[in-house]
């Protein structure tokens, strides 16, 4: 367990329990957790073919379980092809988040959350309501607690040695991702992927520096 990545109410609440070997939550956390199961987390991170969701949809998205395994899910190319563009995918992430009682971004609030949102709401899918699942942008805490030359994921990763971005994009791989073209939104996945572990790893290595609340996505 670590301590450091605790909050002040999350301590207190160990601290003054008490489990059936007559030990707190800090000297038995397999006892406490068993009574209050861990939350479960997830590192989201989407790639679409427009900055916003009006012109756009997505070509894929990844949810990786902390710890865990990833949920990679690309767009297919007959979706494209036949204009049902990113409904099922919407569809299938309405039915992956349910896994999950937070998720973790990075410049998520601004981007990922509101297209998701709005493609859902497009497709007529009922996206989770306010208060029904926690969100964290991690991009606040790099931005409000380091000083980085710039805060994108990339940069705060390499500053800690973080390996990133081995798929970097072109605009022709785009391109051809958009046109339905099946290597090219492999290509894109495999970029997708590479961000949630890098997320991953950098969430861990700021353990103890960041404030989770209770924002809902």
């Amino acid at each position: 367990m670590n301590l450091h990545a605790l909050s002040k109410a999350e301590l207190v609440s160990r601290a003054n329990f008490s489990c059936e070997h007559r030990h707190t939550g800090l000297d038995h956390p397999q006892c406490y957790e068993k009574k209050y199961p861990p939350e479960r987390i997830g590192f989201l991170d989407i790639e679409s073919t427009n900055l916003t969701a009006s012109f756009g949809y997505m070509l894929s998205y990844c949810i990786k379980r902390h710890g865990g395994e990833v949920l990679k899910r690309p767009i297919a190319p007959e979706d494209i092809r036949k204009k049902r563009y990113d409904k099922a995918l919407c569809k299938q992430f309405l039915e992956d988040v349910k896994q999950f009682d937070r998720i973790i971004g990075y410049y998520s609030s601004r981007f990922d959350v509101p297209f998701l949102r709005t493609r859902c709401i497009y497709w007529h899918l009922d996206f989770p309501p306010m208060g029904s699942l926690f969100h964290t942008d991690a991009y606040y805490a790099v931005r409000g607690k380091l000083r980085l030359h710039r805060n994108r994921l990339e940069v705060a990763c390499d500053t800690f040695g973080i390996e990133s971005k081995g798929h970097r994009l072109t605009p022709s791989v785009w391109q051809a991702a958009m046109s339905g073209d099946k290597k090219a939104i492999d290509y894109v996945l495999a970029h997708n992927v590479e961000d949630v572990i890098s997320l991953e790893l950098l969430w861990d290595r700021l353990a103890g520096h960041v404030r989770v609340n209770k924002t809902s996505i």
